[in-house]
């Protein structure tokens, strides 16, 4: 074989490492739905109403953690269109602050990666994957008690469930995005499953009888800070669609799309299953 000439290689066009645009605008949809819908609204609602005091309060929580969910959403919308490209907070920190010193500028940003990747992330992950394994053996085997092999083996399907997904995502985008469509379904339908049952609950006559409107209101700076901790710790999520803006088809438009599709249909399931 001949050689490859210097003169040669200073020919060869290298192009920029790009993640594939695999994300449609049904798919980003599905994303944003799948991120906030989690473990937060099956642990956090009976909270939320201990600290505001009243049915009422806790109605108006949740719209407003809502409201305020979908303006941060539009914010990073914006921000996603301006900057396109994936890696959310990151990107934005060092968009914003790497030209102001060479040293001093980009490490905020590495200090939130650092944070996130090694205290934030995992410790969401261990929640979330250890109370998917407590409903699972909750339905799956009522009666097992928790002895020492049962928590064993709980955390060894969180940490397999949680493998298995790591895994669909480097293997293939596309085949993740089949799972995460079908997982957000699912979890969808159990949502309105909790809404339908507390309909025919309340139509049967069967509800309990609990005081309704603003009786009760716990007023103090705590308790409302705390209620509202809990409703915006289950709307946590709407920010992480600026993470992969690189594989969102036409990123400019969908990006706010989504948002503006998505974030909606949260606040009214949440606010709804509430009620319910």
């Amino acid at each position: 074989r001949d050689p490859i000439h210097v003169e040669d290689s200073k020919k060869l066009e290298v192009k920029p490492i790009r993640l594939q645009r695999e994300l449609d605008l049904l798919s980003a949809v599905n994303l944003i739905l799948n991120l906030i819908i989690g473990t937060g609204i099956f642990v956090t609602p009976g909270s939320v109403l201990a600290e505001s005091g009243s049915v009422g309060m806790s109605f108006v929580v949740w719209m407003l953690c809502g409201f305020i969910s979908i303006l941060g959403a539009l914010v990073f919308a914006e921000l996603g269109t301006l900057i396109p490209a994936s890696g959310g907070i990151y990107t934005f920190m060092m968009a914003a602050f790497s030209d102001s010193h060479p040293f001093f500028g980009p490490i905020l940003a590495y200090i939130f990666v650092f944070v996130q990747l090694f205290m934030v992330v995992p410790a969401s992950l261990a929640i979330s994957s250890q109370l998917f394994c407590e409903y699972l053996f909750k339905t799956l085997v009522p009666s097992a008690s928790d002895n020492e092999n049962i928590l064993l083996l709980k955390k060894a399907v969180g940490v397999c469930t949680i493998l298995v997904i790591g895994i669909i995502n480097c293997y293939s985008v596309k085949l993740f995005v089949k799972v995460q469509n079908l997982i957000t379904y699912l979890k969808v339908f159990g949502c309105s499953f909790i809404i339908i049952g507390g309909v025919y609950t309340i139509i049967s006559g069967n509800a309990l009888q609990v005081p309704l409107g603003f009786e009760g209101t716990n007023t103090s700076v705590k308790a409302i800070t705390m209620s509202f901790y809990g409703g915006l710790y289950t709307y946590d999520g709407w920010n992480l669609i600026t993470g992969v803006t690189e594989e969102i088809k036409n990123p400019n438009k969908n990006i706010l799309r989504c948002v503006l599709i998505a974030v909606p249909i949260v606040t009214f399931l949440f606010v709804v299953m509430n009620a319910a």
